[in-house]
C-alpha cells in the first residue's frame, strides 16, 4: 500500500511541475460561444497566451483541445489559422 502512494504522489508532483514549466492555466470554453455550436471551422478558436506556437479550440460540448502550430509558424488571431511569425498578433 505504500508503494501505491508513492507512485500517486511522485504523478501528482510531476503533473504539477509540468503545468507550472509550461505555464498552462486551465482554459474555459466561453459558454456564449459553446452555445452557439461551434459550426463554423473558425468558431470556437483562441489564442493560447501561453504559448504562440499554438492554439485552444473547444467543441461544441465545451472540451478543451491544446493545439499546435507546424514548426515554425505562429498563432495569427485575426485569421484565425498559424501564420508566419512577422505576421502573427501572439506576442
Amino acid at each position: 500500500m505504500a508503494s501505491y502512494r508513492s507512485i500517486l504522489m511522485i504523478c501528482v508532483i510531476v503533473t504539477s511541475l509540468l503545468h507550472a514549466i509550461h505555464g498552462r492555466k486551465d482554459f474555459v470554453c466561453p459558454e456564449k460561444d459553446i452555445l452557439g455550436g461551434c459550426k463554423d471551422p473558425k468558431e470556437c478558436i483562441y489564442e493560447n497566451p501561453n504559448d504562440c506556437g499554438g492554439f485552444i479550440q473547444c467543441d461544441d460540448s465545451g472540451k478543451v483541445y491544446y493545439q499546435k502550430c507546424n514548426v515554425g509558424l505562429k498563432w495569427n488571431d485575426r485569421i484565425k489559422n498559424c501564420d508566419i511569425p512577422r505576421k502573427t498578433t501572439c506576442h
